[in-house]
């Protein structure tokens, strides 16, 4: 779409709108509404916030697969760096194209991937009532703070969404305001948005993640030997994400740390019920072993600025040899992990001594550990697929 003046607003809104492919499966980066939802319309609000330049714009339409409806925000880079985090202002189409609702929403995947349901549900409600409460009724005049009507079909994504908005508006496709209001109602979201993220009360979402994320007080650990088997179809690469700021280190950090807590307390068990009583007090938590105060055994032997020695936990076998224990946690269940090349290395020096602790659910009633003894050799056998991340060029 070529236009010498810019596009008002509601002439934007209406050409998603009407150019929105529901049948469409997979996204078309050359049809009229991938250029409207994901160039113009940022573009567009970006020039109407040329006063704000901190603030950044981005649409979408989905990535590979088309998303069940648009949507557009408008978000502090450092506060919300994805989609993902929040909070962040954003226009929301309903599933069917009606509506298009202005709010200032929450991220809903970080709440999603923390919580399984129901709990997903009641922590991201308190959040935003929360939100709500510290806004305070008076900014929040005239606005909508109920959920959204997205008609989205429970357990979608667009229905997490419903539940993220902190205060909205909604906008009928069909009978549009003027492009003054329109603004107008852009200008005094964004003086909201300011406001809350610079007000040093009002809580990061992490750390409302964080404080809600945590073990039940009876959390049972089911430890079991797990056996990989080969693989009949080669699976699909695997990659990490492409903005690193949308998965804060502190936070992986923090659920490897809580997965490797719950490995010790595992292993303490299975030695002691082993008869090996006098080897627990020897167990050492190598992963913090410099400058830590979990209050576990540490070692002297690596110091600080000394290559990791590629596993997290040094424990015992049945016969009082050593086991190296590298650790992979995640908050469901998974079957693919990141390795370093020094974790593999350590897997093939040590061989029958190396063990992968994969823990699923660590905030969950019943976490599960599976262990893997040589990995090393299930991958000679072919029953571990391998698969390059990245590379290191040396110049």
């Amino acid at each position: 779409m070529t236009n010498d003046s810019p596009l008002t607003l509601s002439e934007l809104f209406l050409g998603i709108a009407v150019t929105w492919d529901a049948s469409q499966r997979t996204v078309d980066k050359k049809s009229e509404v991938y250029d409207l939802v994901e160039r113009v319309t940022p573009t567009r609000l970006k020039d109407l916030l040329a006063p704000q330049q901190r603030l950044n714009t981005e649409g979408s339409v989905g990535a590979g697969y088309q998303t069940r409806a648009p949507w557009v925000r408008i978000y502090d880079p450092v506060v919300a760096p994805s989609a993902q985090d929040g909070p962040y202002i954003a226009y929301l189409f309903s599933i069917g194209m009606e509506w298009v609702y202005l709010s200032l929403a929450l991220g809903v995947t970080k709440f999603h991937d923390a919580f399984p349901e129901p709990k997903f549900q009641r922590e991201l409600t308190k959040a935003v009532s929360d939100y709500r409460g510290r806004m305070g009724a008076a900014a929040l005049e005239g606005l909508a703070t109920d959920r959204l009507e997205l008609n989205a079909p429970r357990g979608s994504i667009h229905a997490r969404y419903e539940l993220s908005s902190i205060a909205s508006i909604a906008y009928s496709i069909s009978n549009l305001p003027s492009e003054a209001a329109l603004t107008a109602d852009l200008r005094r979201f964004v003086t909201l948005y300011l406001k809350m993220i610079n007000n040093p009360a009002m809580p990061k979402l992490d750390d409302i993640i964080e404080g809600a994320a945590s073990a039940p007080a009876d959390q049972q650990i089911v430890a079991v030997e797990f056996t990989p088997s080969a693989r009949v179809n080669t699976p699909r690469p695997i990659r990490e994400r492409r903005d690193k700021a949308s998965q804060p280190r502190a936070e992986h950090a923090r659920i490897g740390r809580i997965g490797e807590l719950l490995v010790i307390e595992a292993e303490k068990k299975r030695l002691s019920e082993a008869g090996k009583t006098s080897l627990v007090a020897q167990i050492v938590h190598v992963a913090c072993a410099v400058g830590c105060d979990c209050g576990h055994p540490r070692t002297e032997r690596f110091e600080p600025g000394e290559e990791f020695p590629g596993y997290d936990i040094l424990s015992f076998n049945d016969d009082e040899t050593e086991r190296y224990i590298e650790v992979k946690s995640s908050l469901s269940t998974k079957s693919a992990y990141f390795l370093t090349a020094n974790e593999w290395r350590a897997a093939g020096r040590h061989r029958s001594q190396y063990w992968l602790y994969l823990v699923n659910g660590v905030f969950n009633k019943s976490a599960q550990i599976r262990r893997v003894q040589d990995p090393f050799g299930f991958a000679e056998a072919g029953n571990l697929t391998l698969e390059v991340d990245r590379y290191v060029a040396y110049l």
